[in-house]
This record gives C-alpha cells, structure tokens and sequence, in this order.
C-alpha cells in the first residue's frame, strides 16, 4: 500500500506537547464473569499501587438491556480505576488504560501500560482481543488548517473556515486490520484546569484501531499503534506550526 505520509520526525521531542487526552481501549471478551472483573482488577491493582479510588461511570445511570444492545455502548467502560499515576476504566467488554494529565512522554505511559498488561496477563482473564485501540487528543490554540499539511477545498477555494470539521479514516495495512482515524476541528474552547488551559483553539483527534492483535502480542502491538500514531501527528504540522511546539 502506498503510504499517505512520511516518518521524517520520529525523534524530536516537543517541549509544547499538545496532548491533552490520551487513552488505550482494549475491546476483548473476558474469561471469567463480567460482573466480577471489577472486583479482580480492584484487588490487584490495590496490591499494586495502594490506596485506589473507584468511581462509577454516568453510563451506568442506563439500563443494562440498553447498554448491550446499543453499539455505541456496549464497548464502554461503566467503573473507572485512580491508580494515582493513571487511570484503568472497566466495563463488561473493555479495559482503558490513560495517563493523568500532563502527559510527559511515551516512556512515561507505555511504562504505566506495561505495569497494567503485566497484572492482566496474571490474572488470565482475558480471552480474546477484538479491537486495540489508541486515541491522542491534541489541542492547539490557533486555527490548525492554517497551519496543517491538510489541503481542502471548494472549487479551488481552501476550506479553513470558523466551524469545520473534517474526519477521515487511512488505512494503513492491505487487509483493513488496522485503521489511522483523523478528525480535525476548529473553534473548540478547551477548560482543563489540571493543565492551565481555558483557551479557543483546534482539535488533532488520532485514534489507531488494530484488529490484529492477541494477548501474547499485545504491547507490541500498542508500540505499532503509538508509531503510527506519531508518523500520522507528525506528518501534519507545517514547518511554522512544528516550530511553535518544539
């Protein structure tokens, strides 16, 4: 397959990340009874880590039937996990794992991923994996299609008006197993006060799903979908817009 991009800036590190959310989903089927895995995950991410704190999601306030049947449910965490340096969200067909805000650097969470992984693999309650997947939000305080390496247009007019978005999905293999998502918008106004930010701005929204992967694979598997991630990011700042993040 062609490839739509270039890795040309696999090793800069930016001093401005502009991630603001970050989150691996872990669509599987589990070997043991849903209703228990939050009490297992519980248990041993308290031997862990310590003192946890355990938080029932809003999806929980809808009737199971409900949850089950709706597509746009099911695969949704309903308990989410305060490991103190992340977060691990369960649900009846998932685990998440994400990091606190700031996010510092990929060593920093694939580490915590890795500590998570190590825990579900000893516990042997996972069976199989459907779907890996691994989101980065990333905010920008200008209009990104000023800036980006993204050309649209109207009959030879570019596209960069006050209220756009724009989704896409890049295959990245020849078989559909694994799936780049972009979506860029424009006037957003992110609050988040973890990380000073009350500002108008962009959103760079990068999900990687990978429907080929297993338990013995697994953090192989993430370190691809994070490498595809960065060449995706990486391959849209334009020269100025790289600049203002290094």
């Amino acid at each position: 397959m062609k490839r739509l991009y270039m890795d040309n800036n696999s090793n800069i590190k930016l001093s401005k990340s502009p991630i603001i959310e970050t989150t691996l989903d872990i669509v599987c089927s589990f070997n043991v009874p849903t209703d228990v895995i939050l009490g297992i995950m519980y248990n041993s991410l308290n031997n862990t880590f310590g003192k946890l704190n355990v938080q029932g999601l809003p999806i929980l306030n809808l009737p199971e039937q409900l949850r089950e049947s709706d597509s746009n449910l099911r695969n949704k965490p309903t308990h989410r996990i305060d490991c103190g340096q992340g977060i691990v969200s369960v649900g009846p067909h998932i685990i998440s794992i994400s990091i606190l805000p700031p996010y510092k650097n990929w060593e920093e969470y694939v580490g915590f991923i890795t500590q998570i992984i190590t825990i579900i693999k000893e516990l042997n309650i996972i069976g199989n994996i459907h779907t890996l997947n691994l989101r980065y939000l990333n905010f920008l305080k200008s209009n990104v299609f000023d800036k980006i390496n993204l050309n649209i247009s109207i009959a030879g007019n570019k596209i960069s008006y006050p209220s756009t978005v724009l989704r896409t999905e890049i295959p990245v293999d020849i078989y559909g197993k694994m799936v780049n998502v972009l979506q860029v918008t424009n006037s957003v106004h992110v609050k988040n006060e973890a990380m000073g930010l009350d500002n108008d701005g962009s959103l760079i929204d990068i999900v990687v799903v990978n429907k080929n992967t297993d338990l013995d694979n697994l953090l192989n598997s993430i370190v691809h979908n994070h490498e595809s991630a960065k060449e995706l990011f990486f391959s849209l700042l334009s020269e100025e817009l790289l600049n203002e993040l290094i």
